[in-house]
């Protein structure tokens, strides 16, 4: 066949990934071998035991998050009343915040998520208690 190549049964093909089917390329001297060996993680398991790991809220890289026991949450706990509450729940979404006062009484304010790891709660006058981000 003019044009074709022909492949022998020798041909040593590149194994393909799963699930995406694409080539996996070969291992050279700078390809990472385990995943401590990557640039963006931690050097060693030591202290990660039942951790996972998300990309950051940059996504440039990646960070370690324990488990909870289903979808994450943040308790921020207001002692001295304040206005504006600024609230770093660190958790990669833009949670819904329940505010309560120290007796659990809802309490309505301003809500603004500044992005998905950071939200500011402004009331009208100083208030302390909770919020909860879920």
């Amino acid at each position: 066949m003019s044009g074709s190549k022909v492949f022998g049964s020798s041909y040593d093909f590149p194994p393909l990934s799963y699930p995406s089917g694409k080539p996996m390329l070969p291992k050279s001297a700078e390809t990472p071998v385990a995943f401590t060996d990557l640039s963006d993680v931690f050097a060693s398991y030591v202290g990660h035991s039942g951790k996972y790991v998300i990309v950051n809220a940059t996504e440039d890289g990646l960070t370690i998050t324990a488990v909870g026991g289903g979808d994450l949450y943040y308790l921020k706990t207001v002692s001295v009343a304040a206005s504006p509450w600024n609230i770093a729940h660190l958790l990669g979404k833009y949670p819904s915040i329940v505010l309560m006062d120290t007796s659990f009484q809802i309490m309505e304010a301003e809500i603004v998520h500044t992005d998905i790891n950071n939200a500011v709660v402004t009331f009208a006058t100083n208030q302390d208690g909770y919020a909860i981000c879920n």
